[in-house]
């Protein structure tokens, strides 16, 4: 495999990764502080290596969707995008 192709590869990982993450927020299993799974559970959960997982973190990070406390665990950071996503579905669930 060439140097391009592993690229690539990492890096859709890292956004399989936020991806699977951002799916527990958007179905409200993560609300705001709430502590998010840990390094070693979504490496064993996605089967991915602990570098993608913490790449993913980071980027996340700075997007500013997670909040890092120490590297003692990632926690999610409502933002005012996240709010309104939920209001959606709940309008739209009532109808």
């Amino acid at each position: 495999m060439d140097q391009l192709s592993s690229e690539r590869t990492a890096e859709t990982r890292v956004e399989m990764v936020m991806q699977a993450i951002r799916k527990r927020i958007r179905a409200r299993q993560a609300t705001n502080g709430v502590r998010l799974p840990s390094i070693r559970a979504l490496t064993q959960h996605l089967n991915v290596s602990k570098s993608t997982v913490v790449d993913a973190y980071e980027r996340l990070v700075a997007e500013g969707e997670v909040a890092s406390r120490q590297v003692l665990a990632f926690t999610l950071r409502v933002t005012c995008h996240h709010s309104q996503l939920w209001k959606a579905g709940q309008s739209l669930a009532a109808m």
